[in-house]
């Protein structure tokens, strides 16, 4: 500061050296302001962005999930053939497949495993035989036919199963049937801990 003080004391011109110098004096000023802040700024920056970053994982996604055990909920309604094909869609050969019924009939809901009549017994014939054609298509699968609420026998039977995944078919036969079975799915999917697919046809 000084030495500038002299520049303007010996000048011939002060005016016009302060036109050329004081100019030069702010700008260097403003980048020397702008360099000693450059490195705080950048590294605020650099913070904020690793938090709002920390929480999100690294995302991989493979082509398929594998699914090694695979229980479908059948209702032997026009909505079975989508549910069935879906099912074989997410799985392989070596997929382990559990197809599923549940009776709910009168006899049923008071009786529970002793129920023998003749529904049950049909729909037994009928599960076997999807189970049949399947096999014809090299997959691996069984049955099991549940008598009672499906509320409660879904979850126990998935879990029994030790399934990853639960395949269900929803209902398309009017307002009511479609009420009463999303109170049944919202029920399941809430008492297993694994993934569950609605098929609707």
């Amino acid at each position: 500061m000084d030495e500038v003080q002299n520049w303007f004391g010996i000048s011939r011109h002060p005016v016009l050296l302060a036109l050329v110098v004081v100019p030069v004096i702010i700008v260097l000023v403003i980048l020397l302001i702008y360099l000693t802040l450059l490195p705080v700024v950048r590294k605020i920056k650099t913070r904020k962005s690793d938090f709002i970053h920390s929480g999100i994982p690294e995302l991989k996604i493979s082509q398929k999930p594998l699914y090694n055990k695979i229980m479908v909920a059948l209702d032997f309604s026009h909505a079975d053939a989508a549910v069935m094909q879906h099912a074989l869609a997410m799985g392989n050969h070596e997929t382990e497949f559990l197809f599923v019924h549940i009776v709910e009939s009168a006899a049923a809901l008071v009786y529970g495993d002793e129920t023998q009549d003749l529904e049950t017994e049909d729909d037994s014939q009928r599960l076997r035989k999807f189970v049949y054609e399947i096999s014809k298509m090299g997959f691996k699968a069984e049955t099991r036919v549940g008598y009672g609420n499906p509320k409660i026998l879904l979850p126990e039977f998935a879990k029994d199963f030790s399934a990853d995944l639960l395949i269900m078919g929803a209902h398309g036969h009017g307002w009511l049937k479609d009420m009463l079975f999303g109170t049944t799915i919202e029920k399941v999917r809430h008492k297993v801990n694994i993934p569950v697919l609605i098929v609707r046809k």
